[in-house]
């Protein structure tokens, strides 16, 4: 299973609230926004993040969309959890290895390590075994 973090972020001005006013954009290596405003490091906040997960398998999607749960690798528990601690929403968007499109996306709705049970995962030949469940609520299938 691979992990791949989408970059995007979100910004507010200063002394505006969470919630009030924020807007999107891309920054450009030189630091301008999209606006022809300069965005300070400092004043930059996350408030989702997205990642790409491939799947070696359509069953595990089905047994996930079933049962709310999903497993990834050890390796990816780390990353997945410190986006969890440190914005709103995590976004996973699901694709099955060598289809060549998206399967869906799901809400991380719990840290990994909990004692979340489910997920009887179907391993691809050779690979590492799975990890940790945690709680997913998918969005779209």
């Amino acid at each position: 299973m691979c992990l791949t973090e989408v970059k995007a972020f979100w910004f507010m001005k200063e002394g505006e609230e969470k919630g009030q006013g924020w807007k999107y954009n891309e920054r450009s290596a030189s630091g301008e926004t999209g606006l022809g405003e300069r965005v300070m490091a400092n004043r930059l906040t996350y408030v989702i993040r997205y990642f790409i997960v491939k799947s070696c398998n359509r069953e595990n999607l089905e047994l996930s969309v079933q049962q709310g749960v999903w497993a990834t690798q050890r390796s990816n528990e780390s990353k997945l959890n410190e986006a969890f601690d440190s914005v709103e929403n995590v976004i996973l968007i699901f694709s099955v290895n060598r289809t060549r499109h998206f399967q869906g996306c799901a809400k991380m709705t719990s840290r990994i390590g909990g004692s979340v049970a489910g997920g009887n995962w179907k391993y691809a030949h050779g690979t590492a075994h799975y990890g940790r469940n945690f709680s997913v609520k998918w969005l779209k299938v």
